[in-house]
């Protein structure tokens, strides 16, 4: 099927959507369609504004798209990597880049508050750029570069040449193999988790109106499932990208076994959660509950969240003191 515009484009995925909202993979499929669209239309309008494309490339996502966990809205995380280092492919990718981003926000998907686009140069560059990009971000000691190192574990290949992003993961796990100090800054950069319960076992809400008591499970049970589990993946040198699909990987592990089978199963409510809150229009957005909507069950299970990534957390930190990563 072909589009002629973004506008064509984006009336077919907000007709189509609805039918992919039961099922997390099949709704990621769907955007992945959607995208691989906005890359084509992108493509035909460079193509006729400014010529070929001067080289290989490859278009990729990250954050809940790179992990493909998105729910039924989404903003935007992608980058571009191209395979020759000069002045033509640099401003070729960086037209492209912009088109792809402001194309992406015209079919529905929101610009990234972070600048995490490929409109961005620090997310457009050549292959050998790149290389040495993410060996920089490993050997500076900030938080910026960190936070992108965690950023850029999460990378998926939509469009283009999957070579590319291997040869990158690659440079990572050469670089950060029996490396304690950088594995030590990149359990900093994420140890800090928003408490979701008070001493009391109560849960601490936001309060966003006066009528309005909602608990923010994003950041208190999603994200600290996904920083914990990405980095343990690179411990163990797991190249999954989903947090499910290296929970699978890493419970192959003997000692990893128990306790991420029940972490496992919580994460899985946890997608189907964020998707029914994402659906349902009085809630307006993924991230938080209303304490009043939920029935003594689901507080129970919300609390049993929050307690077990808490746990895991702290597990992965005796790991690393027992291995002296720490």
């Amino acid at each position: 099927m072909e589009f002629c515009s973004y506008k064509d484009l984006k009336t077919w995925k907000d007709n189509n959507i609805v039918n992919f909202i039961s099922d997390i993979a099949a709704l990621n499929d769907f955007h992945d369609k959607v995208m691989r669209k906005v890359i084509e239309i992108a493509s035909r309008r460079m193509k006729a504004a400014i010529g070929e494309l001067p080289c290989r490339f490859t278009w990729f996502v990250m954050g809940s798209a790179g992990r493909s966990e998105q729910s039924v809205t989404s903003d935007q995380d992608h980058g571009i990597i191209y395979e020759n280092h000069d002045e033509r492919c640099g401003n070729y990718f960086k037209c492209l880049g912009k088109e792809i981003t402001d194309g992406m926000e015209q079919v529905g998907y929101s610009y990234c508050d972070g600048n995490v686009m490929s409109s961005n140069p620090k997310w457009c560059k050549s292959l050998s750029e790149w290389k040495n990009q993410l060996i920089l971000w490993m050997e500076e000691e900030n938080m910026e570069s960190l936070r992108y190192l965690h950023i850029f574990l999460d990378a998926r290949a939509v469009v283009g040449e999957n070579s590319f992003l291997s040869d990158l993961s690659q440079v990572i796990l050469t670089h950060t193999y029996d490396k304690p100090l950088l594995i030590h800054r990149l359990l900093a950069n994420i140890q800090h988790i928003p408490k979701g319960l008070n001493p009391l076992g109560q849960f601490i809400i936001e309060r966003t109106s006066p009528t309005s008591k909602m608990i923010d499970i994003k950041k208190t049970i999603y994200i600290p499932y996904v920083n914990i589990i990405r980095l343990l993946s690179l411990i163990y040198r797991v190249t999954s990208i989903s947090t499910l699909e290296r929970m699978d990987s890493l419970m192959e592990i003997t000692e990893w076994k128990n306790p991420l089978t029940r972490s496992h199963q919580y994460f899985e409510q946890l997608l189907a959660i964020r998707i029914e809150l994402s659906v349902e229009s009085i809630y307006g957005h993924a991230n938080s509950l209303y304490i009043k909507k939920l029935n003594q069950d689901q507080k129970r299970l919300i609390k049993r969240m929050m307690k077990d990534v808490i746990n895991l957390h702290e597990s992965v930190e005796r790991l690393l003191r027992k291995r002296r990563l720490l």
